[in-house]
């Protein structure tokens, strides 16, 4: 089969969907698929590289929206002509030239959603109150019904949607999308370098983009009440985003600038240190598609403590690989937290237990199954 797959971002470009990317190429190609690679990148004038076994034709993303977007789109097109389909990304930056080429040579288009840009868009410039589910159902300003009813068309007019969970497949099922079209195929985790570090008593860690629907503030003030029990207590907040001044002024606040740290980006291959010392793993989110921090923490032998939304439930089971607690309520956070560092014998049941869970987060089953989704479009 010959595959096109649109991607918006590719390495050097740190991120989930690059990895993905650069990860399952190889297998396709040795499922003896022939594979070419679409994307954006920080170039001056496109540019073409072959990278073990395949081409990957970039196209400059530093310049004008429609300019960015022909240029990808005439790219697309010329390759899509002798190609069986097209393996979008996303639905914006490559779903939107990807349907464009669907018309005119009424191509194959699967199309990989692992959230609601429209959701993320709002919820980060105009500060909704609403989570995801109630979003589906509200009516809100030109732009953001804008950017709802373009998503909603192109899921609507690919072939087929692949989704990492159940709970995304049942928000793309309220666009109007027919049930048969939308297939989950979960994500499969990648173990980290611990470098034979130890774990740490006390060391809590969360790791992500810091945005207003993660939680973070309410495990914040939490710390307080924790250092009364666990002096030497210590949150350690790895990553970056829009919320990282509104946290640093709440630490500064409690006076916990010697027990909440705000680490920043870590590179890949140090992040595993953080997991390796760390005695539980905090994921208090109001929405998560399918959490690769929970499948990396559950890989790295941490226990868990995660909000009961989105995506979270599919990962943990509470009470028996880990805990889901209510999202940002705060005495729930601190009961689970306090139960969970006073008994290390539950601590070595929920690790046990994680293991087991992993089994269906392979690598190889993501491949196998996206690519039996793909021949039999």
């Amino acid at each position: 089969m010959r595959i096109i797959i649109a991607s918006e971002i590719f390495p050097p470009d740190p991120g989930g969907p690059a990895t993905y990317v650069t990860r399952i190429v190889p297998e396709l190609l040795k499922l003896g698929n022939e594979v070419q690679v679409v994307t954006y990148a920080d170039v001056e004038e496109s540019t073409l590289e072959n990278i073990d076994g395949y081409k990957v034709f970039k196209i400059p993303r530093q310049t004008n929206i429609l300019f960015k977007y022909f240029n990808y789109f005439r790219q697309l097109h010329h390759l899509a002509k002798k190609a069986d389909l097209i393996y979008a990304q996303g639905l914006f930056a490559s779903g939107i030239p990807a349907i464009l080429v669907k018309w005119f040579l009424n191509i194959k288009v699967v199309v990989k959603v692992v959230g609601d840009v429209a959701w993320e868009r709002a919820k980060n410039e105009y500060d909704i109150p609403e989570l995801l589910d109630d979003f589906q159902d509200k009516k809100y300003s030109f732009n953001i019904e804008v950017l709802k009813y373009i998503e909603h068309y192109i899921a609507k007019n690919v072939n087929t949607i692949i989704t990492p969970s159940k709970y995304l497949k049942s928000i793309i099922s309220k666009w109007e999308v027919p049930d048969n079209s939308i297939q989950v195929v979960y994500n499969s985790f990648e173990s980290l370098n611990t470098n034979n570090l130890e774990k740490e008593k006390n060391n809590l860690l969360y790791v992500g983009r810091l945005t207003n629907w993660k939680g973070l503030e309410a495990i914040i003030e939490v710390i307080p009440k924790l250092k009364d029990k666990y002096p030497d207590i210590l949150f350690n907040i790895v990553g970056d985003g829009p919320l990282k001044n509104n946290l640093n002024n709440l630490i500064n606040k409690l006076n916990l600038e010697n027990s909440v740290k705000l680490v920043g980006q870590v590179d890949h291959d140090k992040v595993g240190d953080y997991y390796a010392q760390a005695s539980i793993f905090l994921l208090n989110s109001g929405y998560e598609g399918l959490p690769h921090v929970l499948l990396e923490a559950l890989a790295s032998s941490v226990p868990i403590i995660a909000s009961r939304m989105g995506g979270n439930p599919e990962v943990i089971e509470d009470n028996i690989n880990g805990y889901l607690v209510e999202y940002n309520n705060k005495e729930e956070i601190f009961t689970k937290i306090d139960s969970l560092l006073s008994d290390p014998s539950k601590q070595a049941e929920f690790i046990e237990k994680g293991k087991e869970v992993l089994n269906k987060f392979t690598f190889n089953n993501m491949v196998e199954e996206t690519n039996k989704i793909l021949k039999n479009i």
